[in-house]
């Protein structure tokens, strides 16, 4: 998933980077009948203050919502709109084929995604 944005108008300071959050919780019965869920909540840290980042390796049949905050010597601003996205397992032109050792395949497709980020 590629999200991109604009920095914000009114950034309080340099912006030395962006910090990405991204979180998933899905509930799903398991093979023995018994309701599991679990839970995905990251972020991630640009190295600089780029505007565009890819989010590799989501895992497939999960919902995740995704924001980006700016971040500058005064710290992390306001959070932006929060977009949504869903993921599955492949596509018909390039399934993903099973490893060995893995449990949850990876998407395949790309998806871009533009934030506002509050001024």
């Amino acid at each position: 998933v590629t999200l991109e944005w604009d920095p914000p108008v009114d950034h309080r300071g340099v912006i030395v980077n962006y910090v990405i959050h991204y979180r998933s919780m899905k509930t799903y019965v398991d093979t023995g009948g018994v309701q599991r869920q679990e839970t995905i909540n990251k972020e991630i840290f640009t190295n600089k203050p780029t505007t565009s980042f890819t989010v590799l390796d989501l895992p497939a049949d999960f919902t995740f919502n995704f924001n980006v905050s700016a971040v500058t010597g005064r710290g992390r601003g306001d959070s932006s709109n929060e977009v949504q996205v869903n993921t599955s397992i492949g596509s018909p032109e390039s399934p993903v084929a099973p490893n060995a050792g893995v449990d949850t395949p990876k998407t395949t497709s790309t998806l871009t995604l533009i934030l506002t980020i509050p001024s």
